[in-house]
């Protein structure tokens, strides 16, 4: 069995939970003795091919979100 040595790490450079992501991933990559391999994504874009609007387009996604990418971000300091 052969396992994967890279981690897709999919981001928006817009998207608040991306960059905490992005403050971890080398870290976590080294951990497991794996490399990233970086990939930009525009959410916009999967949003609209979805259907679906980004979460401050929306005014109860967006209340909501603004206090959980606080709270994420705390919590991962």
């Amino acid at each position: 069995m052969t396992t994967k040595q890279t981690i897709d790490f999919y981001f928006d450079l817009t998207s608040p939970y991306s960059y905490v992501a992005a403050e971890q991933i080398e870290e976590i990559a080294a951990a497991g003795k794996r490399s990233v391999n970086y990939k930009p994504t525009l959410l916009g874009f999967v949003f609209k091919s979805t259907g679906n609007t980004a979460p401050m387009m929306n005014p109860a996604k967006g209340k909501y979100s603004a206090k959980d990418f606080a709270r994420t971000a705390r919590f991962h300091g």
